[in-house]
């Protein structure tokens, strides 16, 4: 459904991205959590999705309906995302750094980049990683990161442009991974989501106490180039702003076995998402059923 929302056309876009840059802040942010309970209350197998979602990160003992209540708000705060999508590219540079919040760890992210071989910059669908990557582009941090194009060109320059704009590279999600080496080869970030559900050809990992599959490409590019692996997110703060964090570099010595290397980091990286995630479930962003 979601997916789906991007392709609606490039009018109606056009129109979202006006009111949604034109409308208080504070208004728009009450529609779109509107929005969120009614899609929440409609989408039959998006709520089921996601309360069974969060029935693992909340544990056994959490209440049934603390376990609806957090699957309810995290559509809230999905919607409330996709105001700050459409929001963002208008945003000055004084703009941000106003809603710029504190943001530790800084000094693991210079020192991934210090090895000259780039950094795979990994986190979940969470919080609100566009506008961690407006404080990169803003400091300076050359970035690229998965996009997905659209059917219509006019709608793809709509949505990617304004990041562009910004310094920051797009790399299509189309299959050609040679954009990925070529940025790490320059020792640049390369942002990465890897909280999807990946059955057919994934890594088996133990997320949340249960069985999951996850997609093995991080761990991968990481072994094959040497570029660090870095944890990371950017979150919304309970007074509008962002904040976030940066992670140490995960540590790993390969034994030569690529299968048990990628299968072994991959839990490392599973193992920081959960650290993540439980800082605040409602805004992490995940309508597929995770777990089968």
């Amino acid at each position: 459904m979601f997916r789906g929302f991007y392709e609606l056309g490039y009018w109606p876009l056009a129109g979202i991205t006006f009111l949604s840059q034109k409308a208080p802040p504070r208004l728009s942010y009450t529609v779109a959590r509107l929005l969120g309970d009614l899609t929440f209350h409609t989408w039959y197998q998006g709520r089921q999705n996601t309360i069974d979602n969060m029935r693992h990160v909340l544990g056994s003992d959490a209440a049934e309906g603390e376990v609806r209540e957090v699957a309810r708000r995290s559509f809230g705060s999905y919607f409330s995302f996709l105001v700050d999508f459409f929001r963002f590219p208008s945003l000055s540079d004084e703009e941000i750094h106003r809603l710029s919040g504190e943001v530790t760890g800084w000094e693991h992210l210079h020192a991934a980049l210090s090895a000259g071989r780039g950094a795979i910059l990994v986190g979940p669908h969470f919080g609100n990683w566009e506008f961690g990557a407006m404080m990169l582009a803003l400091r300076s941090y050359p970035l690229n990161y998965f996009a997905r194009t659209f059917r219509s060109q006019r709608v793809t320059e709509l949505v990617l442009r304004p990041r562009v704009q910004r310094g920051i590279k797009i790399i299509p999600t189309n299959g050609d991974i040679r954009p990925l080496y070529r940025a790490l080869k320059r020792n640049e970030l390369v942002g990465i989501a890897i909280d999807r559900p990946y059955p057919e050809g994934g890594v088996k990992v133990n997320f949340f106490g249960a069985p999951a599959y996850l997609p093995a490409g991080p761990a991968a590019l990481s072994l094959r180039t040497g570029a660090k692996l870095l944890i990371g997110y950017c979150m919304r703060l309970p007074d509008e702003t962002y904040g976030g964090r940066f992670y140490p570099a995960i540590d790993y010595a390969p034994t030569g076995d690529r299968e048990q290397d990628i299968q072994q980091v991959t839990q490392k990286i599973a193992d920081a998402l959960e650290n993540i995630i439980r800082i605040s479930p409602e805004q992490w962003y995940m309508f597929q059923r995770l777990w089968a």
